[in-house]
Protein backbone atom coordinates (compact mmCIF):
# COMPACT_ATOMS: atom_id res chain seq x y z
CA UNK A 1 0.00 0.00 0.00
CA UNK A 2 2.77 2.46 0.89
CA UNK A 3 4.66 1.41 -2.24
CA UNK A 4 1.59 2.22 -4.37
CA UNK A 5 1.25 5.63 -2.71
CA UNK A 6 4.91 6.39 -3.40
CA UNK A 7 4.57 5.39 -7.05
CA UNK A 8 1.39 7.48 -7.43
CA UNK A 9 3.27 10.46 -5.99
CA UNK A 10 6.19 9.89 -8.35
CA UNK A 11 3.82 9.80 -11.32
CA UNK A 12 2.07 13.03 -10.29
CA UNK A 13 4.81 15.54 -11.12
CA UNK A 14 4.82 17.61 -14.26
CA UNK A 15 7.62 19.13 -16.30
CA UNK A 16 6.86 22.82 -15.54
CA UNK A 17 6.79 22.15 -11.78
CA UNK A 18 10.13 20.35 -11.89
CA UNK A 19 11.59 23.18 -13.97
CA UNK A 20 10.33 25.78 -11.50
CA UNK A 21 11.87 23.84 -8.59
CA UNK A 22 15.22 23.56 -10.39
CA UNK A 23 15.33 27.24 -11.36
CA UNK A 24 14.31 28.27 -7.83
CA UNK A 25 17.01 26.10 -6.26
CA UNK A 26 19.68 27.40 -8.64
CA UNK A 27 18.77 31.01 -7.91
CA UNK A 28 20.12 30.58 -4.39
CA UNK A 29 23.68 30.16 -5.70
CA UNK A 30 25.84 33.24 -5.19
CA UNK A 31 29.17 34.32 -6.62
CA UNK A 32 30.52 34.65 -3.08
CA UNK A 33 30.38 30.85 -2.82
CA UNK A 34 32.73 30.64 -5.79
CA UNK A 35 35.14 33.13 -4.26
CA UNK A 36 35.12 31.25 -0.96
CA UNK A 37 36.13 27.96 -2.61
CA UNK A 38 38.45 29.14 -5.39
CA UNK A 39 41.86 30.74 -5.75
CA UNK A 40 45.10 29.79 -4.10
CA UNK A 41 44.87 27.13 -1.43
CA UNK A 42 47.46 25.10 0.41
CA UNK A 43 46.72 22.32 -2.11
CA UNK A 44 47.26 24.54 -5.15
CA UNK A 45 45.11 26.77 -7.30
CA UNK A 46 41.37 26.10 -7.63
CA UNK A 47 39.83 27.58 -10.77
CA UNK A 48 36.66 29.64 -10.18
CA UNK A 49 35.03 28.19 -13.31
CA UNK A 50 35.48 24.66 -11.96
CA UNK A 51 34.02 25.69 -8.61
CA UNK A 52 31.01 27.25 -10.35
CA UNK A 53 30.30 23.97 -12.19
CA UNK A 54 30.74 21.96 -8.96
CA UNK A 55 28.28 24.17 -7.10
CA UNK A 56 25.79 23.99 -9.96
CA UNK A 57 26.10 20.19 -10.03
CA UNK A 58 25.58 20.03 -6.25
CA UNK A 59 22.20 21.74 -6.62
CA UNK A 60 21.18 19.57 -9.57
CA UNK A 61 22.41 16.29 -8.02
CA UNK A 62 19.37 15.64 -5.83
CA UNK A 63 17.14 15.99 -8.88
CA UNK A 64 19.36 13.67 -10.92
CA UNK A 65 19.14 11.10 -8.11
CA UNK A 66 15.33 11.29 -8.26
CA UNK A 67 15.47 10.75 -12.02
CA UNK A 68 17.75 7.73 -11.58
CA UNK A 69 15.50 6.36 -8.81
CA UNK A 70 12.59 6.45 -11.22
CA UNK A 71 14.62 4.50 -13.76
CA UNK A 72 15.59 1.92 -11.15
CA UNK A 73 11.90 1.48 -10.30
CA UNK A 74 11.20 0.74 -13.96
CA UNK A 75 9.37 4.03 -14.40
CA UNK A 76 11.07 4.93 -17.68
CA UNK A 77 8.41 7.31 -18.97
CA UNK A 78 8.38 9.26 -15.71
CA UNK A 79 12.18 9.39 -15.64
CA UNK A 80 12.13 10.82 -19.17
CA UNK A 81 9.68 13.52 -18.08
CA UNK A 82 11.81 14.23 -15.03
CA UNK A 83 14.89 14.60 -17.25
CA UNK A 84 13.00 17.05 -19.43
CA UNK A 85 11.95 18.97 -16.33
CA UNK A 86 15.54 19.23 -15.12
CA UNK A 87 16.77 20.47 -18.49
CA UNK A 88 13.88 22.90 -18.79
CA UNK A 89 14.72 24.23 -15.32
CA UNK A 90 18.35 24.71 -16.28
CA UNK A 91 17.23 26.57 -19.41
CA UNK A 92 14.83 28.71 -17.37
CA UNK A 93 17.64 29.60 -14.98
CA UNK A 94 19.94 30.43 -17.87
CA UNK A 95 17.39 32.75 -19.48
CA UNK A 96 15.70 34.34 -16.48
CA UNK A 97 18.07 34.43 -13.52
CA UNK A 98 19.44 37.77 -12.41
CA UNK A 99 21.86 36.05 -10.03
CA UNK A 100 25.49 37.13 -10.06
CA UNK A 101 26.35 33.43 -10.05
CA UNK A 102 24.88 32.97 -13.53
CA UNK A 103 27.62 35.18 -14.96
CA UNK A 104 30.26 32.88 -13.49
CA UNK A 105 28.84 29.54 -14.65
CA UNK A 106 29.05 30.42 -18.36
CA UNK A 107 29.38 27.33 -20.58
CA UNK A 108 29.22 25.15 -17.49
CA UNK A 109 25.44 25.31 -17.86
CA UNK A 110 25.65 23.35 -21.12
CA UNK A 111 28.10 20.90 -19.59
CA UNK A 112 25.75 20.13 -16.69
CA UNK A 113 22.65 19.93 -18.91
CA UNK A 114 24.45 17.52 -21.24
CA UNK A 115 25.55 15.43 -18.26
CA UNK A 116 21.94 15.20 -17.02
CA UNK A 117 20.78 14.15 -20.48
CA UNK A 118 23.56 11.57 -20.88
CA UNK A 119 22.88 10.15 -17.41
CA UNK A 120 19.20 9.74 -18.23
CA UNK A 121 19.92 8.21 -21.65
CA UNK A 122 22.45 5.75 -20.25
CA UNK A 123 19.91 4.54 -17.68
CA UNK A 124 16.88 4.35 -19.97
CA UNK A 125 15.87 0.78 -20.75
CA UNK A 126 12.94 1.55 -23.04
CA UNK A 127 13.76 2.25 -26.66
CA UNK A 128 10.42 3.95 -27.34
CA UNK A 129 10.79 6.24 -24.30
CA UNK A 130 14.40 6.96 -25.25
CA UNK A 131 13.42 7.92 -28.79
CA UNK A 132 10.50 10.07 -27.64
CA UNK A 133 12.45 11.89 -24.92
CA UNK A 134 15.52 12.42 -27.11
CA UNK A 135 13.31 13.93 -29.80
CA UNK A 136 11.59 16.27 -27.33
CA UNK A 137 14.84 17.36 -25.69
CA UNK A 138 16.56 17.98 -29.03
CA UNK A 139 13.56 19.91 -30.37
CA UNK A 140 13.31 22.16 -27.34
CA UNK A 141 16.83 22.46 -25.95
CA UNK A 142 19.33 21.45 -28.63
CA UNK A 143 21.43 24.54 -27.87
CA UNK A 144 21.69 23.46 -24.25
CA UNK A 145 22.76 19.84 -24.79
CA UNK A 146 25.03 20.20 -27.79
CA UNK A 147 28.51 18.79 -27.45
Amino acid sequence: MIENTVEEHLRSFDIPSIADDISFDLDFLRAEEIWDRSGNTRHGYVDPDEVAVELFEEVISSHVRKMCDLQERGMQKEAGRYCRGIIRGIQKYKRESKSDFRDWIGDGIQYVARHVFDTWRDGCTSESVRNHTEQKVKEQWSDLIRR
